[in-house]
């Protein structure tokens, strides 16, 4: 009797845990870590982020690394965007479709192959656009 109370417990506070902390994951996702030109760098950022890196280099990059680099992506966006240069969504979808296929995949198997492995598309479809927005940009001068 004694094993069934304590288990029973046991699974009481496990569920009083949960329920706790639920209700902070998405506010802890929405925290804003850092900003670059009013553009908010957040929690969910830099956690999808460093799953991306992870699954493309098979190395867990630093959390500075992975401030780093999304920095230097938001200020590209940026630059590019005070200069004139404007990057349509048809523009990433193209280039995220050609990815995919380099890989032998369909923009819709790659966009599957990213959820299982917890990554959002629009994760990769950023680092996209900020490639795009660049190149762009330094075509201007």
């Amino acid at each position: 009797m004694f094993d069934g109370v304590s288990a029973c417990r046991s699974l009481l506070v496990a569920t009083v845990i949960v329920v706790v902390l639920a209700p902070a994951s998405p506010a802890r996702a929405q925290q804003i870590d850092a900003t670059v030109d009013d553009e908010s760098i957040t929690e969910l950022d830099i956690e999808q982020r460093s799953k991306l890196d992870q699954l493309a280099t098979r190395r867990t990059p630093s959390r500075e690394e992975v401030i780093d680099e999304l920095r230097k992506e938001k200020l590209k966006i940026s630059e590019a965007r005070k200069a004139g240069v404007e990057v349509f969504n048809s523009e990433v979808d193209e280039f995220y479709a050609a990815y995919a296929n380099r890989m032998r995949l369909t923009a819709e198997q790659i966009t599957e192959a990213l959820a299982r492995s917890g990554i959002n598309a629009d994760t990769l479809k950023h680092r996209i656009r900020a490639d795009i927005a660049w190149r762009k940009y330094r075509q201007r001068w």
